[in-house]
């Protein structure tokens, strides 16, 4: 018997019955529980991000949203000025009355702990299988996107949930028009990514359409679909306020059109790895997806996932910020979960999704940040980063007793 067939029979005799049996109660909360131990071992949380609060600029837009970061004396096409027209979090913590200089931080841990348990319920309406949205979360968990990593004063993870929550099927469709309407006013990079929520609820109008299935017809006539609907008119509700504000405030534009070709250009030396970690194991289902829709003679919606997907990959090197752009169109490989279901017999669902996962998690995470002379950094295990904290001290403290701070 071969390696792989011992691994075979030891997932599907053993691993498999025991999460069953261990998700038979509780499965999202222990989900959420595992999922959170195993996020914070593998990528050490961005302390100084966690513990430092934002600048005061920030605290005073979160008290008056409709006041100019810009003109207040923060430099354009800084972190800070990029905010200006992201009012999502300002009005609501005006509206709360949250004025303590953590509350950004706060919301933010609380946002990467929530998303766990939406990922899950998103993965199990999906998969139908508790095991399957278990193994998918765990996977979340071992990326960028489910990382206490986040950089300071952004309100990324907040934007992600908001998305994940976009994709939930609800009971009253309309609940999708509100969380697609507050992204796109938490971030404008919400704009790409809540167009992946959008393919996931064409998919499931599609399965539901006894005529076409999930087929390119099916996929246009999904079009019909209330959830759909209300996501496009959230989109048109956001652009007109976001035209409103800008007559109404005058707020600066911090970024114009030559920055983003700049950013094309200056991303060239990061296309491969950064489109690598956009999804990283998870690529592996999409080549499978798409092998098995074609083979199935599916080429229209081959070709019409391929004219979605390439743009919207290319999407995330539009800015310098490679790593945190993708975070915000991540959310599309719940469309490669749907297809996966589709596609495949559960068997093998569950052996893709654990080689995903393995993989994603000997990958491990990596910052990736291409202005000036790039950044690729890598976010460490919290067991390695304690390591080198401590071999850091003893190595200053030797160079301090040799009198060459110097070398420190």
């Amino acid at each position: 018997m071969s390696i792989l067939d011992t691994i075979t029979r030891t997932v599907e005799t053993k691993i498999s019955p025991a999460l069953d049996q261990f998700l038979k109660r509780n499965w999202i909360l222990k989900t959420v529980l595992l999922a959170l131990l195993l996020s914070v071992v593998t990528s050490a949380p961005n302390t100084p991000a966690i513990l430092n609060p934002p600048f005061p600029q920030y605290l005073e837009k979160f008290q008056n949203p409709s006041f100019d970061i810009v003109k207040s004396g923060i430099p354009e096409a800084t972190q800070a000025a990029n905010t200006n027209y992201r009012m999502g979090v300002p009005i609501l913590f005006n509206i709360l009355h949250l004025h303590h200089p953590l509350a950004l931080t706060y919301l933010l841990i609380l946002s990467v702990i929530a998303s766990y348990g939406v990922f899950a319920l998103i993965s199990r309406q999906i998969f139908e299988d508790r095991k399957l949205a278990f193994i998918a979360t765990m996977y979340l968990a071992v990326t960028y996107n489910g990382s206490f990593s986040y950089p300071s004063v952004t309100y990324d993870q907040f934007t992600l949930l908001l998305i994940f929550l976009t994709m939930v099927r609800y009971r009253w469709s309309w609940v999708v028009g509100i969380f697609t309407f507050v992204a796109l006013w938490c971030d404008e990079r919400a704009y790409p990514g809540c167009l992946t929520a959008m393919g996931l609820h064409l998919l499931w109008a599609a399965h539901r359409d006894k005529k076409n299935g999930i087929s390119f017809m099916g996929v246009i006539h999904g079009f019909k679909s209330v959830p759909v609907i209300v996501m496009l008119a959230a989109y048109t509700l956001a652009v007109l306020t976001r035209l409103w504000v800008k007559a109404q405030y005058d707020f600066t534009i911090p970024v114009g059109g030559g920055a983003v070709i700049n950013a094309w250009v200056m991303n060239i030396r990061y296309y491969h790895v950064g489109t690598y970690y956009f999804l990283e194991g998870a690529w592996i289902l999409v080549l499978t997806t798409l092998i098995s829709l074609y083979l199935r003679g599916k080429k229209g919606l081959v070709g019409l996932i391929l004219c979605a997907g390439i743009p919207c990959t290319f999407l995330g090197f539009t800015v310098f910020d490679i790593s945190r752009t993708f975070s915000f169109i991540f959310p599309a490989v719940l469309v490669i979960f749907f297809l996966l279901k589709h596609t495949e017999k559960e068997k093998n669902q569950l052996h893709l999704l654990t080689i995903v996962f393995v993989v994603s998690l000997i990958g491990g995470n990596y910052v990736i940040h291409s202005h000036k002379e790039g950044m690729l950094r890598w976010i460490r295990p919290l067991p390695v980063k304690l390591v080198e904290d401590k071999l850091m001290e003893i190595r200053e403290d030797f160079f301090r007793r040799q009198g060459r701070e110097d070398e420190i």
